[in-house]
């Protein structure tokens, strides 16, 4: 697999992970619905980060729903072209 793939393919895995976890906090019609549009423009926000970053740099974020509901963090450190992995963490703010 090359780095384009790999990190096509870490950004996926990404996204469904995000998307398992709103689906979690909302129940599943509100969390499909949250993540058709939260998850495309927090992942692309999150991308071009990484792009920007120096290889071995951390990058991370914090983004958190419109309605306060949650809090999304992400943090990757950028590998030779890819990142090496991404870290999700979704938790539910009250």
């Amino acid at each position: 697999m090359n780095n384009k793939n790999a990190a096509v393919s870490k950004m996926q895995a990404a996204h469904l992970e995000l998307t398992a976890r709103l689906v979690e906090i909302y129940g599943r019609q509100d969390g499909m619905k949250n993540s058709a549009v939260l998850v495309p423009a927090i992942l692309g926000d999150f991308a071009g980060m990484l792009e920007k970053a120096g290889i071995g740099d951390t990058v991370s974020e914090t983004y958190r729903t419109e309605d306060g509901a949650a809090e999304i963090s992400l943090q990757a450190v950028k590998g030779s072209g890819t990142p090496e992995q991404i870290r999700v963490l979704v938790r539910k703010l009250d």
